[in-house]
């Protein structure tokens, strides 16, 4: 959901509602909540999701019957023929603006990408292969199958979420009481977490990144360099922030969503990067393309070959455009490399401080090629990076250029150390960020939540972010 004061005072709402309502009419109204919450968003990606909930269902159970009768054949050729349909719905969505920037359809052509659809379109496509290979059975509830698709704090950007990890939880959620005090200290760490980090950090760096990449030819060295420092930690924050108010808000319900980051700025090396960021996308290409592909099974070439194709297909999830392209192409290029490192036994690149910065230069180094439309536009900026000069006798001119003060400038450092401090210590302490918060003394803990409320009304509502906030992942 967005964060947003409209979307929390529809979750008090909805939350007011479901626990003193029948327990046997709560998985109903959460249904008719996610519609509504998703018809608001825009009636077309309501609807899309509403068509594409009820043909799952269906297909869902056509498997599953397929499969009681032993017809395993028919139900592959059913299974794998839905997959593809999603996956070329997916694309052709994807594929409109490109084709209307390149003069192929014309500017009034309005499909546009339904909100969300990337995600639950993933979801969809792990369900119907979960039935054909008998890891999960049909759902034989067309309510808790619109459910699991629908759930409004999930719906814009995830996490990806398994139908048998979500829809074993309805029935425990059907029961729950509205006490349950360490519940409620989950919610109220993660959304505040949460939002901490998408409406303090991301917003405020975002506005600061967007001026520097839109106005980078004008821009020097110094200047450019932070740009890409800005948007990396930016995408990170804004990301991270909506996941943990996703896993906050879910948790009212006593539903647990998948843990979708882990501190992966932390990590020595690539792999274990991939294993902390967006971690609910890179478990699905694991195990969906990866494995099926053949993983590391088929020798060490074939290994690299692999880990190359999950992520092209990874950069056009994300996007049809040679930006996406090359972003996807790098990290299965830093992935390779960094198998191939660890196959010969080379650990001085992949462990310690030098394996942790070489891991944050080359991620943001690929942040830069995600963050333009083409390829072309990011090596133009990596150009002016690398030969612009750092210009020290104009740095204030320009820090004045994008509007930055020196107050300013002052804030970005602490919030930056702020989130690195957090993050360093969740990382040694091996739990998410939000934990932290959850499990200290009451008296620290009532401390930070005043602290954190305070901070978001200040440097949140009243910061220069406050009126372009938005979600980064929202147009994925």
């Amino acid at each position: 959901m967005i964060i947003s004061i409209a979307s929390l005072i529809f979750f008090a709402v909805v939350c007011l509602i479901f626990f003193n309502i029948r327990q046997t009419l709560r998985t109903r109204f959460l249904v008719v909540s996610g519609l509504v919450y998703a018809f608001l968003l825009s009636p077309y990606a309501g609807a899309v999701v509403l068509i594409v909930s009820v043909l799952t269902w269906l297909m869902g159970m056509l498997i599953g019957r397929l499969h009681a009768e032993d017809h395993p054949h028919t139900a592959a050729v059913m299974t794998g023929g839905s997959a593809a349909a999603a996956v070329l719905l997916l694309l052709a969505f994807k594929f409109v603006h490109p084709l209307q920037t390149a003069g192929i359809l014309p500017e009034d052509f309005r499909w546009i990408l339904p909100v969300g659809f990337s995600f639950y379109s993933f979801q969809v496509i792990s369900y119907l292969v979960d039935i054909n290979t008998g890891r999960t059975e049909a759902i034989r509830s067309l309510w808790e199958v619109l459910l699991w698709l629908c759930w409004f704090p999930k719906f814009i950007s995830g996490p990806i979420e398994r139908a048998k990890g979500f829809s074993g939880q309805i029935r425990k959620m059907e029961n729950t009481t509205f006490r349950g005090v360490r519940r409620w200290k989950k919610v109220v760490s993660y959304v505040l977490v949460g939002s901490f980090y998408k409406i303090v950090i991301a917003d405020r760096l975002g506005v600061f990144a967007d001026r520097i990449f839109d106005e980078y030819s004008a821009m020097s060295s110094s200047w450019l360099l932070l740009g890409v420092l800005f948007y990396t930690i930016q995408i990170y924050c804004d990301f991270a922030g909506y996941s943990y108010v996703a896993v906050g808000i879910s948790a009212a319900f006593d539903i647990d969503l998948a843990t979708n980051f882990a501190m992966p700025y932390c990590s020595a090396n690539i792999t274990e990067f991939w294993r902390r960021w967006h971690i609910s996308l890179s478990s699905w290409l694991r195990d969906y393309l990866y494995i099926p592909l053949g993983g590391n099974r088929r020798g060490e070439a074939r290994k690299y070959l692999n880990v190359l194709i999950v992520f092209l297909v990874c950069g056009l999830w994300h996007g049809i455009g040679t930006g996406f392209l090359v972003w996807g192409l790098l990290h299965g290029f830093y992935s390779a490399l960094d198998s191939f490192l660890d196959h010969r036994n080379i650990q001085k690149l992949r462990q310690g401080i030098p394996g942790r910065l070489l891991t944050f230069a080359a991620v943001s180094a690929a942040w830069i090629f995600f963050r333009f439309p083409t390829a072309r536009a990011a090596l133009r900026y990596i150009r002016a990076m690398l030969t612009t000069g750092p210009r020290f006798h104009s740095f204030r001119a320009e820090m004045a250029a994008i509007g930055m003060k020196d107050q300013e400038a002052r804030l970005i450092v602490f919030l930056i150390l702020v989130m690195a401090v957090m993050d360093i210590t969740a990382y040694r302490k091996k739990c998410a960020v939000p934990e932290i918060l959850r499990d200290r003394h009451y008296v620290i803990r009532y401390t930070a939540v005043l602290l954190l409320m305070l901070t978001m009304l200040v440097f949140g509502m009243y910061g220069p972010a406050f009126d372009s906030s938005r979600l980064i992942y929202m147009q994925f």
